[in-house]
């Protein structure tokens, strides 16, 4: 049981940091039946920690603070040698909403990382170019 505490902790750590909410969607975000454990149609009730890591496949709040500032760097490094803006793609993108993090139609914002590794599956900034 400490060993799942001590998950929770790390993903409500890692959500607060974010600035989401329990559920991983932005602070405002309302849900049908008051949340979105409960399917309405099926009468499932999921677990919290379930519904986040389907939510986050790559588990984003098992790296450090620093490790994904790591990887962002390098992402970042790739996306300015490509010529690309902070989201992969070219400089002159325009985004509705302002930005591709945040999807208006279910109201979920996503980690930059997380987009890019989502958008670019090889994840290319992390290969060597010693090549």
């Amino acid at each position: 049981m400490a060993n799942q505490d001590e998950g929770v902790k790390k993903v409500d750590t890692w959500l607060k940091e974010k600035g989401l909410n329990d559920y991983g969607d932005t602070k405002d975000t309302m849900y049908m039946g008051g949340t979105p454990l409960f399917n309405e149609m099926t009468g499932i009730q999921k677990d919290r920690l379930e519904y986040l890591n389907e939510k986050f496949p790559d588990k984003p709040w098992k790296l450090s603070i620093v490790e994904c500032e790591m990887k962002l760097e390098k992402a970042d490094a790739w996306l300015k040698e490509k010529g690309l803006n902070d989201y992969g793609d070219t400089k002159d993108t325009m985004y509705m909403g302002g930005t591709p993090l945040f999807n208006e139609m279910t109201g979920i914002q996503k980690d930059r990382l997380e987009y890019l590794n989502e958008k670019f599956p090889d994840k290319p900034w992390e290969i060597s170019n010693a090549e």
